[in-house]
């Protein structure tokens, strides 16, 4: 693959369509390619989770995480690009159809605030930020910007990454590594956690949209099928 990725892509002429929608998966880069997977291809014809390969790994990325130094900005942004690269994207009904006929858990990383608010039933909360510091990151991305927010984030998560590993790690068991993950609108949260367990071995999906497409879709299921009809009874007692 290193051999294919490293020649000159503007001239390579496939023998046929086939082997030129091969070339076309791995992405054009020098170090790191990914092999992408359909949802229909994690599956075999027995249910269970397919395997497949990550040509590559952002080591670089997992040291400056795992290092008791102050992670830089540029670090921060290659994770960013590097997360929303790799990560795996799921609709709503794809998720749900996990979580219920395939059993596979799914962690919801956003606050307890938020997960106390509502949450996805079957969901495990694993929080990324408590509700101070999600506050504390809210206050600095509204008053000093987007980078000092992310470094001020990646303070407070840095200490839960091992802790959020090892629960991944025990809801995992039994689905060969696969487990969904979800914040409130499938942002850095959700990906950037994603990333991190798929560096530690486990294969990990995200939910498209986060809480607030399910939000969403939750509406949609009462207003897009015409049965079965909801009347509310009001009374002098009650409604």
């Amino acid at each position: 693959a290193e051999s294919d990725i490293r020649g000159n892509w503007l001239g390579i002429k496939p023998k046929s369509w086939a082997r030129a929608c091969q070339m076309l998966i791995l992405r054009k880069t020098a170090r790191f390619a990914v092999l992408e997977l359909k949802l229909s291809e994690r599956y075999n014809s027995a249910g269970k989770p397919a395997t497949f390969s990550r040509v590559g790994s952002d080591s670089h990325l997992v040291e400056a995480l795992t290092s008791s130094a102050k992670a830089s900005l540029e670090t921060l942004f290659a994770l960013k690009e590097s997360a929303e690269r790799d990560a795996e994207l799921l609709q709503v009904s794809e998720m749900l159809n996990l979580m219920g006929e395939k059993s596979i858990p799914c962690l919801d990383v956003r606050s307890p605030a938020e997960f106390e608010k509502g949450h996805i039933p079957g969901a495990i909360s694993v929080s990324l930020l408590d509700n101070e510091e999600r506050h504390q990151v809210g206050l600095s991305y509204s008053r000093q910007g987007k980078g000092p927010a992310m470094i001020l984030g990646m303070k407070k998560a840095k200490p839960k990454l091992d802790r959020i590993r090892e629960k991944a790690c025990e809801a995992a068991k039994g689905t060969r590594g696969v487990i969904g993950v979800h914040c409130w609108r499938g942002g850095m949260r959700s990906k950037s956690v994603a990333w991190w367990l798929r560096q530690s071995g486990l294969r990990p999906v995200v939910l498209d949209g986060g809480y607030k497409a399910y939000r969403e879709w939750g509406g949609n299921v009462f207003t897009e099928r015409p049965s079965p009809r909801i009347c509310i009874i009001g009374g002098r007692t009650g409604s």
